[in-house]
């Protein structure tokens, strides 16, 4: 099995969820009212470990908004025994192996909760062909659930990737070993007080376009545990992270981790060392049910563009946009504070546009000048799977990291 550095499939089929009860409100907006037929999925990455392999821990897990669970488990006895309690909890597991054998494979492939194979982490590119020889062997045995492997961030030095570039290695990686997807960790937001790397978006515009290019949809990471350098992780940075990763289409959302690892450079996540909750459940359960909520709006997404307007500073891989080159019914944007990133995309028969803060640290106003027909998404705060859509107002309130959501057509 290849293992390397650990950082942070098919594509998975979206998980049916019935549609909330829509609620009479008086301030002349109306319930969205999702199909319900969707599900986008989120992953977590280090989740229950031996001795809290329980129905009620995959109960809460699923609570908090996640689909797919992967833990560092590598007996056989703890991966079947964390399958079968995760039975009737809706929460579907990434199984890591530890042999790659027709035999274990054959062990596990029919379990109602199985969601894939682990394969591997950040490998370079110098693995690629035993990253797909090990990936053939699991397919033989059982085409029928994905294998899962992560790539590197574009941080990484050439003698991780095994290239000269960045872009080489994604390419080399989408021909060479072939996953109907990219998986890729990208950590932006360093230090205390936190600062962003400057080549965040240009990883997401890399992997996303060369994603498109192969016809096949790309999985980003937020952090979700204060670890080494990254001293900054709260519900501003984590909805920075995953609202921009949905920006440039990202299909699966994975948080780095769910429960803190027993490594002293680790000191919290969304469940503490003791498995308590820590402050960053909450954070990530509204997040997460946001995301559900909205799922009929990015799940199968087909992004146009993306850029920013009014940004401090300069971002590589978020070109700026003036004035006149907004979306169709924006005359303007005028963000008080660092800026937003503008992403349009399209789903269906409808168009959007969404609106990401780019200060994870600070609350900032927008003003627009809306012409036509646009309504906006505004969030239950009672109920945060919950939407109710409105004619577009003219200023609204950026939470730090948060988003803001239009439909256009």
């Amino acid at each position: 099995m290849l293992v390397t550095s650990c950082g942070g499939k098919e594509d998975p089929d979206p998980v049916p969820v019935p549609p909330e009860e829509p609620e009479e409100v008086d301030d002349g907006s109306t319930a969205y009212e999702a199909s319900g037929e969707k599900r986008f999925p989120i992953f977590a990455w280090y989740s229950l470990e031996p001795g809290h392999l329980k129905p009620e821990s995959y109960k809460n897990m699923y609570d908090c908004g996640f689909d797919v669970s992967y833990s560092q488990l590598t007996r056989m006895k703890d991966v079947k025994e964390s399958l079968e309690a995760a039975k009737g909890t809706d929460v579907k597991l990434c199984c890591r192996l530890e042999v790659f054998s027709a035999s274990q494979v054959e062990s596990l492939k029919d379990h109602e909760q199985l969601w894939g194979y682990y394969i591997g982490d950040e490998p370079s590119a110098d693995q690629f062909a035993q990253c797909k020889e090990d990936i053939a062997k699991v397919m033989a045995a059982d085409p029928s659930h994905p294998c899962y492997l992560n790539l590197f961030p574009n941080y990484a030095s050439e003698e991780q990737l095994g290239v000269s570039s960045y872009e080489e290695y994604i390419k080399r990686y989408i021909s060479e070993v072939g996953t109907p997807y990219v998986s890729f960790d990208n950590y932006p937001i360093v230090g205390k007080p936190g600062v962003m790397r400057p080549a965040f978006f240009k990883n997401l515009e890399i992997v996303s376009r060369l994603c498109k290019e192969a016809g096949i949809p790309f999985y980003a990471f937020t952090l979700s545990t204060i670890h080494l350098s990254y001293l900054t992780v709260n519900d501003g940075t984590m909805r920075f992270s995953a609202w921009s990763d949905l920006a440039f289409g990202a299909q699966m959302l994975e948080y780095y981790t769910y429960t803190t690892t027993p490594n002293d450079k680790f000191t919290s996540a969304i469940l503490n060392k003791d498995y308590s909750r820590s402050s960053l459940y909450e954070a990530a359960k509204a997040l997460n049910a946001e995301i559900h909520g909205l799922s009929d709006v990015f799940v199968g997404c087909d992004v146009k563009k993306v850029g920013c307007i009014g940004a401090k500073v300069v971002h590589d891989g978020l070109p700026a946009i003036g004035q006149n080159d907004l979306p169709d019914h924006f005359k303007s944007v005028k963000p008080s504070g660092q800026g937003v990133l503008v992403s349009e995309f399209s789903n269906g028969e409808h168009e959007y546009v969404m609106l990401v803060n780019l200060d994870f640290d600070n609350a900032q106003d927008i003003t627009l000048g809306i012409v036509g027909s646009v309504t906006e998404f505004v969030a239950d705060p009672s109920v945060p799977s919950r939407f109710r859509i409105r004619p577009a107002q003219e200023k609204r309130r950026m939470n730090p990291g948060d988003m803001a959501l239009y439909r256009i057509r």
